[in-house]
């Protein structure tokens, strides 16, 4: 009789210790799978660290108003408003850019220089026979960013400098004879928001 007590002991014992063993098991199993998760999660949010070379292009207008500053050796103040026009076309050119990621936190740095073209014209009302061209042929851009990462998506805000290159000329509107014409560099603050999708 003791002997089958020790021995349904024994069985038991061995169930117990099976038990034990499989939650073991499932939770080790469990860790691996967690840390697998994290690791490629940390994979892909440590790639928006580092530095970047490419291209760009787009399209959009660019709003130009004219003004009559002086009529020969005669300054007007305060000057006539002349009717504006909105110059389109589209830029073509390179940037950089450098990214820091703390936790889901990146922070940045871009800049781009591009040349364009845009450029449109109109008759001029207050002179009669003349119209006014402009062209804006290069811009750049230098901005900071501020965003939030999780999984492969971005979002950012970005804010910074721009400067552009300008040239105006009037023209004869019938045979487009240049008589006077002129340029300045321009200078501002640019604003924006994006957000970025990483495929791998």
């Amino acid at each position: 009789m003791a002997t089958v007590i020790h021995g349904h002991r024994q069985e038991s014992c061995i169930g117990i210790g099976s038990r034990r063993m499989k939650r073991i098991l499932l939770g080790t199993v469990a860790l691996v799978v967690l840390a697998a998760s994290a690791a490629d999660l940390a994979a892909r949010l440590s790639e928006r660290s580092g530095s970047y070379i490419g291209i760009n292009s787009g399209g959009g207008p660019a709003r130009r108003c004219w003004h009559l500053v002086n009529a020969g050796v005669v300054v007007r103040a305060p000057p006539l408003a002349i009717r504006g026009h909105s110059a389109t076309g589209g830029p073509l050119g390179g940037e950089i850019r450098f990214r820091w990621q703390i936790a889901n936190s990146v922070f940045g740095i871009r800049a781009n220089g591009n040349c364009a073209d845009f450029k449109d014209s109109n008759a001029n009302l207050t002179f009669v026979g003349l119209q006014d061209e402009t062209r804006v042929d290069a811009f750049g851009l230098l901005t900071g960013l501020l965003g939030y990462a999780w999984t492969d998506v971005l979002l950012y805000v970005k804010g910074g400098a721009a400067v552009a290159r300008d040239k105006y000329q009037l023209s004869e509107f019938a045979t487009g004879l240049p008589l006077t014409d002129g340029s300045e560099t321009r200078r501002g603050g640019t604003v924006g928001a994006d957000i970025e999708r990483f495929f791998q």
